[in-house]
């Protein structure tokens, strides 16, 4: 049976979508206990002076029952989820070329900041937005004080959401890399916002921001001579655990609080900082000059986000106001150039080694494999882009401290070769 109708009206309760009505349908499921699925679709048009989107979509029809359906949908706009511009899992080429599937929005993989440097502002206030949400949804799906952020969100139209148990439009647990309770998520999202308040000051970042200073002046505990941090965020529960120390951990929440301070001067970073960038140095350093976690690896990743945490405070960093500096410390200096001497003096075939023939970072300092999840491995002899990415700015902030820059134009021509990243060709 078909009919229509000039009316509005939206399927199955989606309040969210705003839909004029051009047609429907009346379908019975053919037998009591089957599912029967429409797909209703059609090509994207854009008349003048209204834009509109053609879409599909898919409805599960109850046992047996009649139902309308709605053919023709008339959207003013595209339909999007409301999270659309966030940065989403899984971007990536193999032999075969680039893999286009997208999973779902990590909040470890938002970085504001660049797009602020992009000159795509907008994007970056809503990647502000989006971890307030997400640290909103933590406090109010456990009653805790505002501080973590849940990791993941799963857009509307996420193509496989199954397949790692999750649901669209919630934020969760499940992802497609299964790690989200590592420690590491959170850090990252917390310097990376860190950042952007410091280009910025932006009201939500710096809300976001006061909550975790809040929330990690009392969950920093005493280590013996040093200082422990959260290294687990026990999925669905709410709490944390404090289970081995990692390097990067102190180095990305001592970044963000660097970044705060020099923006509004805030007690409570210029307090932990200086104690987390103590620990480091004075506790945790080994006669290398490199820094393993409590198991004794040494990641070279973890290298460079201390790196690069050291070289900001005696380097500066452009593009924000500094209006609280801050200055480094003789160990500070010393600390970054033994670490410099460490990454440069350990290269080449043989293990042991930090950076490969061409001076590229690679991923453990043994010859090591480690396995990532149940699918995914880094090889012994592989770097990963996060490797080169953190190691990148360590380089540049070696260059720029010493003048000497060898390991920043390799790693840059390497770059160019590669993806032809920089309009200069080193």
């Amino acid at each position: 049976m078909y009919g229509s109708a000039a009316y509005g009206a939206r399927p199955y309760g989606w309040s969210f979508w705003p839909i004029t009505i051009w047609s429907w349908w009346l379908v019975r499921a053919p037998i009591p206990g089957i599912l029967v699925y429409a797909d209703i679709f059609g090509p994207d048009y854009l008349p003048s002076p209204i834009k509109y989107r053609w879409t599909y979509f898919q409805v599960d029809f109850p046992k047996g029952e009649t139902l309308t359906i709605w053919d023709d949908f008339k959207f003013p706009g595209s339909i999007r989820d409301e999270w659309a511009e966030i940065i989403r899992f899984s971007y990536q080429w193999n032999e075969g070329g680039r893999i286009e599937w997208r999973g779902p929005m990590y909040v470890g993989y938002q970085v504001p900041a660049v797009w602020v440097k992009y000159g795509r502002p907008d994007i970056a206030v809503k990647m502000a937005k989006f971890l307030r949400a997400a640290q909103n949804a933590y406090s109010n799906l456990y009653s805790t004080p505002k501080g973590p952020f849940m990791p993941l969100w799963v857009p509307l139209f996420d193509e496989n959401p199954a397949d790692y148990n999750a649901e669209m439009q919630t934020w969760t647990w499940n992802g497609p890399d299964p790690n989200t309770g590592w420690a590491g998520w959170q850090y990252r999202a917390l310097a990376h916002l860190g950042h952007y308040y410091f280009l910025t000051g932006d009201s939500v970042a710096k809300g976001v921001l006061d909550n975790w200073m809040t929330w990690l002046s009392t969950r920093i505990l005493a280590d013996g001579a040093g200082w422990k941090i959260p290294s687990d965020f026990v999925k669905n529960t709410g709490t944390f655990q404090y289970n081995y120390f990692s390097p990067e951990f102190h180095a990305l929440i001592a970044q963000a609080m660097i970044f705060k301070y020099w923006r509004d001067g805030d007690g409570i970073a210029r307090e932990w900082y200086r104690k987390l960038l103590d620990d480091l140095i004075d506790n945790r350093k080994n006669n290398l000059g490199s820094y393993p976690q409590s198991s004794g690896d040494i990641f070279i990743w973890h290298q460079g986000v201390v790196g690069e945490t050291f070289g900001m405070l005696i380097n500066g960093r452009t593009g924000g106001q500094i209006n609280c500096p801050l200055a480094p410390l003789q160990k500070d200096i010393d600390a970054f150039l033994q670490l410099y001497s460490f990454m440069t003096t350990f290269k080449g075939k043989t293990r042991p080694c930090a950076l490969g023939e061409s001076w590229i970072p690679l991923h453990h300092f043994e010859d090591e494999a480690q396995q990532l999840s149940e699918k995914i491995w880094v090889g012994n002899s592989c770097g990963t882009s996060e490797s080169i990415g953190y190691n990148l700015m360590f380089a540049l902030d070696v260059a720029l401290y010493t003048g000497d820059k060898t390991w920043f134009k390799k790693i840059a021509k390497w770059l160019n070769n590669k993806l032809g990243l920089f309009a200069k060709d080193y």
